[in-house]
C-alpha cells in the first residue's frame, strides 16, 4: 500500500501520467497481480475503480497491457 501511495503522490499533479506510468508499480513486484487480471479487477482491489476511465482512454484493459 505504501508503494501505491508513493506512486500516487509522485504523480499528484497529473492523473493521466499516473495512469500511463502505472506499469512501474507492477514491474518491480509482479506478484502483486494475477496473470490475465483486468485493470478493473486490479483497481477494484485497490479501491481505485474511479480511475478506470483514464485507463480506458489509454486503451489499457488488462494488467498485462501495462
Amino acid at each position: 500500500m505504501a508503494k501505491l501511495q508513493g506512486h500516487l503522490l509522485a504523480y499528484r499533479e497529473s492523473a493521466d501520467l499516473c495512469v500511463r506510468d502505472a506499469g512501474n508499480l507492477l514491474r518491480d513486484d509482479p506478484t502483486l497481480v494475477q496473470r490475465g487480471m483486468t485493470v478493473a479487477e486490479w483497481l477494484h482491489r485497490l479501491n481505485l475503480l474511479k480511475l478506470k476511465p483514464r485507463f480506458d482512454k489509454q486503451k489499457f484493459y488488462r494488467v498485462d497491457d501495462l
